[in-house]
C-alpha cells in the first residue's frame, strides 16, 4: 500500500504523519483532535502534552462507549432476528 505523508497542526504545533489513509482523512482527523485539545485547554491552564493526553483519554472513552452502544444494538438486533425466526417456524 502506498503511504501518504502530510503535516498536521494540533494546538499550534506541527506533526509529520505517515499513513496509508488519504491526506484528506488524516487532516480531517487532526482537525477533530485539534478542536478537542483547544477545548480542554480553554477550561484549564495545562501544558500542551497534558492537554493532548487528556484529549486522548477523552477520545478513547468516547470510542469505548460507542463500541458498547454498537454491541448492545447488535445484540438487540440479533435477539429480534432470532425471535422472528422462531415466529416464522411456528407459523408454518
Amino acid at each position: 500500500m502506498e503511504k501518504n505523508h502530510t503535516i498536521v497542526s494540533i494546538d499550534g504545533r506541527d506533526y509529520p504523519v505517515t499513513s496509508v489513509e488519504s491526506v484528506e482523512h488524516i487532516q480531517e482527523i487532526a482537525q477533530v483532535v485539534d478542536k478537542r485539545v483547544r477545548a480542554i485547554r480553554r477550561g484549564a491552564v495545562l501544558n500542551p502534552m497534558t492537554a493532548i493526553v487528556f484529549t486522548a483519554l477523552n477520545l478513547a472513552d468516547d470510542l469505548s462507549k460507542r463500541r458498547e452502544e454498537v454491541f448492545e444494538e447488535t445484540t438487540d438486533l440479533r435477539e429480534t432476528a432470532n425471535g422472528r425466526k422462531h415466529e416464522v417456524r411456528y407459523v408454518r
